[in-house]
């Protein structure tokens, strides 16, 4: 089964909510689209938890990008991973 497919055909039909225990069972395999697509799921339910939990397990993500995504959050517990992320990959103005 192709991962990154099912989240391509998912996502644009907007079910990824469906998926979902699909995606925590599939972020074993670390395929970037599975855990980006995982990672904007729990920012939707704001499960800021599960997030940190996904990006300090699993390294293939857009890191810089999701990182831009939740400096602007309305949860300060999104801000801090947003810092941990710039501060993972040298962006010391950024974090």
């Amino acid at each position: 089964l192709d991962h990154a497919k099912v989240v391509d055909i998912f996502s644009r039909r907007g079910h990824l909510p469906l998926i979902k225990d699909y995606l925590i069972t599939a972020q074993k395999s670390n395929v970037q689209e599975v855990n980006d697509a995982l990672n904007k799921l729990l920012i939707e339910e704001e499960d800021f938890a599960a997030l940190k939990h996904s990006i300090q397990t699993y390294d293939n993500f857009d890191q810089l990008g999701l990182a831009a995504t939740l400096e602007g959050h309305e949860l300060l517990e999104f801000r801090r991973t947003a810092a941990l992320l710039y501060k993972k990959n040298l962006k010391w103005t950024k974090a």
